[in-house]
């Protein structure tokens, strides 16, 4: 779980940036694209997982876990992306 939590929120904006830099996004469309990848894990992940017979309370567990930590990482990054 914390694997998922650390790859949504930490990994991937920094992929995110990286290939901002590599086809050469600048602007608002770097800002927007780099600060949807770092958003945290959406709820219909949950309802799919249910719908597949997935494991649903990892899933939940990951979106609430995500969701909780995403201003600690949203706000320094929202900063970085402002500059």
């Amino acid at each position: 779980m914390q694997l998922s939590v650390a790859l949504r929120l930490l990994i991937a904006p920094v992929i995110a940036l990286g290939l901002a830099a590599l086809f050469g996004i600048q602007g608002f469309a770097r800002q927007g694209s780099v600060t949807e990848a770092s958003m945290p894990t959406m709820v219909s992940s949950t309802v799919l997982a249910t719908e597949y017979q997935l494991d649903s309370k990892l899933v939940t567990a990951i979106v609430f876990i995500s969701t909780l930590l995403s201003p600690l990482t949203l706000t320094p990054l929202l900063v970085f992306l402002g500059r």
